[in-house]
């Protein structure tokens, strides 16, 4: 799978541009993240993926020994000039620790007095020089340098509006490590890994949440989950949920990845496939229509 590069930052706060549901689901292979792709720019809208896979092209020789993964995707919702800057942030930032400890082998690291191995589980032996360096090239520092960006930004939006919604910025990340890994990184700088299975960020979250706490479960399969996301988003967009926010270009598909121990991957379907899924919700969304009439 090619990268999905995110586009350059650029900032202009006076008409924001939002960007609003993702979904996020363990499944039985891996983790499937899945996103509307409607952004809302004042009166107007148009359409723009919201999910990218910065580490695809990494250089996998030393993962093994810093518990870093390239198999790695990233959402976001809230605003696409914060969305914009995160990515290019994370990227670089994680690029450049990752280059950091490429040059630390494991001599290096035992003469260092680190355990190579404690180091990939994320435990790592104290020891001044190397302890901080080493931290941020592993998995568990990254999800800490994507917390402490989101802060960041939410800071910048409070310092140039004096104010801030939690809706400005929210990301979500599905990895594959040694096994599925799901969390959420907040306004507050908090992370939040989703033991449960699933989850979801935006301005349809609490209608997504709650299709999803009925109706997940575990080991489900990539079609199943694919259902029940379009599901989800097709109803927020039915009836102008979200903010009125969400949505799908006619006769297609939310953007949907997979990550997997074998990598990330856009899934891509053809007309017969699509109309399939549009076709399921439909119904579904009809049939819950007709009950709400009195």
């Amino acid at each position: 799978m090619n990268n999905i590069n995110p586009p350059k930052p650029y900032i202009h706060f006076s008409i924001p541009k939002s960007m609003t549901l993702i979904i996020g689901m363990k499944y039985k292979d891996g983790v499937i993240l899945i996103g509307d792709r409607k952004v809302v720019e004042g009166a107007k809208f148009r359409w723009e993926d919201k999910i990218f896979t910065p580490f695809t092209d990494l250089d996998s020789t030393y993962i093994k020994d810093t518990g870093f993964t390239k198999n790695i995707a990233i959402a976001g919702s809230g605003w696409t000039d914060l969305i914009h800057q995160f990515a290019e942030r994370i990227s670089g930032l994680a690029r450049g620790r990752i280059e950091d400890c490429k040059n630390l082998n494991r001599k290096d690291l035992l003469v260092a007095g680190i355990n190579p191995e404690d180091v990939a589980k994320g435990i790592i032996k104290r020891n001044p020089q190397y302890q901080y360096k080493m931290f941020q090239g592993t998995f568990i520092g990254f999800m800490d340098d994507c917390a402490t960006n989101v802060k960041q930004l939410i800071e910048q939006i409070q310092g140039y509006l004096g104010k801030y919604n939690q809706d400005n910025l929210a990301i979500m990340v599905g990895a594959y490590t040694d096994k599925p890994f799901l969390a959420t990184a907040m306004f507050s700088g908090f992370i939040q890994e989703h033991i449960k299975g699933y989850a979801s960020i935006g301005s349809g979250t609490t209608y997504a949440q709650h299709f999803l706490d009925i109706n997940y479960k575990e080991n489900m399969s990539l079609e199943e989950c694919i259902k029940l996301a379009v599901f989800a988003i097709k109803y927020c967009e039915k009836f102008q949920l979200g903010e009125n926010g969400i949505g799908l270009k006619e006769g297609t598909l939310p953007q949907i990845v997979t990550i997997t121990k074998d990598g990330c991957t856009e899934i891509k379907l053809d007309a017969t496939q699509i109309k399939k899924y549009l076709d399921e919700a439909g119904k579904k969304i009809n049939s819950i229509e007709t009950h709400l009439k009195i």
